[in-house]
């Protein structure tokens, strides 16, 4: 990996080191601010559903007001960072790959499941069975009917891959990457995006789906094979958990 692909130039013309064109407090007000404006987006969705007598299922308003929340946080990060600092899309690792990383980001999808499946093995020897709530939290006990699996599917394997990579392994791994080193950076970054979910029983498998990413990510010097990873990791968990359901029946 050569500097000159790590490097990116700011509005004077000097050269930068990704992660260094912007600051923490650029990041925290990219997130809150972003997230803010998506709460707004989604409370101005459901007025306008509501005006209208438009009607969405539970899965379909869930995808609609997550897609909302992740477009906020995505421009939140463009009008603080990108706009703001001046440091281009590219600095945030938005950078074109040659077709070898595709294939890069395949073997490290298939390893990662393999490790998640080890992971989540000796978290049921250590604990006994436990189900994921992210479960509960999609179906609220119901099913998955074939219009709510492509809503679902485009927010988790799409949406959410783009705008979570774009601010954990794109801002935020950058920013510790140029300060602290790549080990410190990769497991710094997992871990502040496997508390970022919320779902302590599941902190062991996001964290290792977190340091997975950071590693594709530092190797190809671009977040979009990082994407890919992310985005088959959970097509591959809404397919499961759809295939399940209808298995249940």
């Amino acid at each position: 990996m050569s500097d000159t692909a790590t490097e990116v130039r700011s509005e004077s013309g000097h050269e930068k080191e990704p992660g260094r064109g912007w600051s923490f407090l650029d990041m925290v007000l990219a997130v809150v601010l972003g997230g803010i404006a998506g709460v707004i987006a989604i409370l101005l969705f459901r007025l306008g559903a509501a005006l209208a007598h438009a009607h969405f299922t539970r899965i379909q308003t869930l995808a609609i007001a997550s897609t909302l929340l992740y477009a906020g946080i995505a421009l939140g990060v463009w009008l603080l960072v990108v706009r703001r600092r001046r440091v281009g899309w590219g600095a945030l690792g938005l950078r074109p790959v040659s077709p070898a990383y595709g294939l890069l980001a395949l073997g490290a999808f298939v390893a990662l499941e393999i490790v998640n499946v080890i992971v989540a093995y000796g978290m049921t020897a250590a604990l006994g069975q436990f189900k994921n709530p992210q479960v509960a939290q999609i179906t609220a006990g119901g099913r998955i009917s074939e219009s709510d699996f492509v809503w679902l599917l485009i927010m988790v394997a799409v949406v959410a891959p783009i705008v979570e990579e774009t601010v954990f392994r794109g801002m935020f791994y950058r920013y510790l990457r140029a300060r602290t080193g790549i080990v410190v950076a990769v497991l710094l970054s997992a871990a502040v995006f496997a508390a970022a979910h919320g779902l302590p029983i599941l902190l062991p498998l996001l964290f290792t789906t977190g340091i997975a990413l950071a590693i594709v990510a530092q190797v190809s010097d671009s977040i979009i094979p990082s994407m890919i990873v992310h985005g088959l990791n959970n097509g591959l968990f809404t397919l499961i958990l759809y295939a399940s359901l209808h298995a249940a029946r």
